[in-house]
């Protein structure tokens, strides 16, 4: 998404979300991740090789 502004948010959260979810990875078991695009699929693809998906 892009803000009047030209800012993309929808990158930056998803940035957000992956250092989030590597400074949690020792809490939590399995991750679930539901979106409409592929602004995630990295990280998926990276989750799914570790067996965190």
């Amino acid at each position: 998404m892009v803000k009047g502004n030209g800012n993309n948010y929808a990158f930056v959260d998803s940035q957000n979300l992956n250092l989030g979810v590597h400074s949690k990875w020792p809490n939590y078991e399995k991750a679930l991740i539901v979106s409409g695009d592929g602004d995630f699929h990295c990280l998926i693809e990276h989750l799914d090789a570790y067996g965190k998906l």
